[in-house]
């Protein structure tokens, strides 16, 4: 099992969807779905959850889930102490913030809303993952007080219990004076590869890494390349050997995702 042979400072998954409620029918064609009431898998992974629940099979293979279903509906506090208790000691949950906001006009968020938010996965205790903050390509760095004021109040709500991730889909952003807001506040810039917004790697901010890998190809479709495969596995070796911890997300659904994910896997074991 790919989760059992990981490193304590690495986490590896499929990105994956999770829904309070799934009634037989998926309503979103990606390759690897985890839900509350059921699970969909790829061909690239034989289901067998004989005497288990969906998300503990899930548990089973991997060793972290980055919950996007947040992002547009909040669960209630007791379902996400549900998926708590439903998994290892090891597990790791990554919630990505919702869309109320991120996605607000020019943001211009609700101290409320973050609240509410924080309040609702601070239950799952000591399962911390991360929590991923995406913006859209319309905000642009003449908003970087506002970001400023997100980053503040997310720190304020969190009481910095969280590790915090910023993903860019707008190219700039990168910028130094982001880079010294990010590094003052401790957040770490997502690294993703979406062509128009793509991560410098010549920048790396924060105390652990974050890897997004959303395809090759447009609308999280293809298969990565061995070669690229091969650079990043080096890549991770060398945060891990500086004592960083990494998370990698495969948001390649409509691809290759599952085998991509075990042969990244097995580069960096190697």
């Amino acid at each position: 099992m790919i989760a059992s042979h990981l490193q304590d400072q690495l986490f590896f998954e499929v990105v994956l969807y999770i829904y309070s409620l799934c009634k037989g029918q998926m309503k979103h064609s990606i390759q690897v779905l985890v839900a509350w009431h059921c699970l969909c898998v790829g061909r690239s992974i034989h289901l067998s959850s004989k005497g288990k629940s969906r998300l503990q099979y899930y548990a089973s293979l991997f060793n972290s889930v980055e919950v996007n279903s947040i992002f547009y509906k909040q669960p209630r506090g007791s379902t996400v102490a549900n998926w708590r208790e439903s998994v290892p000691d090891d597990f790791r949950f990554t919630f990505k913030v919702s869309k109320t906001i991120t996605h607000t006009k020019e943001l211009n968020f609700k101290e409320e809303d973050v609240n509410a938010f924080v309040n609702t996965v601070a239950e799952i205790g000591d399962k911390k993952g991360c929590l991923l903050a995406q913006f859209p390509p319309s905000l642009k760095i003449d908003r970087i007080n506002e970001l400023q004021n997100l980053v503040e109040t997310l720190g304020e709500a969190t009481n910095d219990e969280w590790r915090i991730a910023m993903e860019f889909r707008n190219a700039s952003w990168y910028d130094k004076e982001v880079y010294e807001l990010l590094d003052e506040y401790n957040i770490t810039l997502v690294i993703h590869d979406i062509p128009a917004s793509a991560t410098p790697l010549s920048k790396l901010v924060g105390n652990f890494v974050y890897l997004r890998f959303h395809g090759p190809e447009p609308r999280y479709r293809g298969d990565y390349s061995d070669h690229a495969l091969k650079k990043y596995a080096a890549l991770i070796k060398s945060w891990m050997k500086d004592g960083k911890t990494v998370f990698v997300y495969f948001n390649n659904t409509m691809g290759n995702a599952v085998n991509n994910l075990q042969t990244l896997n097995s580069y960096v074991q190697a």
